[in-house]
């Protein structure tokens, strides 16, 4: 009988080899939910000014990447003496629950919050039917 070595199927390189998320990513919940005239996406960004944030829609998917990337340096004679490099990434992604009116969509920053609004499309907002 022949030993047949066989790969498993969660093995460490085979697994991660696909995978081309950078390191500093940093994935927190956001909220996603509807009002009668548009669909809210609300998601974490703490420390990050709306200049670092970039956030695309497109075919009812929207993401929002914010990046922070900081440096502290302290000098003594022109040398330097200490120096300290951070950098924080957000990276949000999600599939819109309705159609939108994408172009229309609203964003702003607020104490470390990103709010977004895609007002509804008018084929998908509530009708009131008169009852005769």
């Amino acid at each position: 009988m022949a030993i047949v070595r066989r790969r498993p199927t969660l093995s460490w390189p085979w697994f991660f080899e696909d995978w081309e998320l950078p390191e500093t990513i940093e994935q927190q919940n956001m909220d996603i939910y509807e009002t009668e005239d548009a669909v809210v996406v609300e998601a974490p960004v703490p420390g990050i000014e709306k200049e670092n944030i970039d956030i695309t829609i497109e075919e009812g998917v929207i993401r929002i990447k914010a990046e922070k990337e900081e440096k502290t340096e302290e000098e003594e004679e022109g040398k330097e003496y200490h120096a300290r490099r951070s950098k924080r990434s957000y990276y949000y992604q999600a599939a819109l629950p309705s159609r939108g009116e994408w172009d229309n969509a609203e964003a702003e920053v607020k104490d470390g919050m990103v709010t977004v609004r895609v007002p509804k499309a008018e084929e998908v907002k509530p009708k009131k039917i008169e009852v005769k």
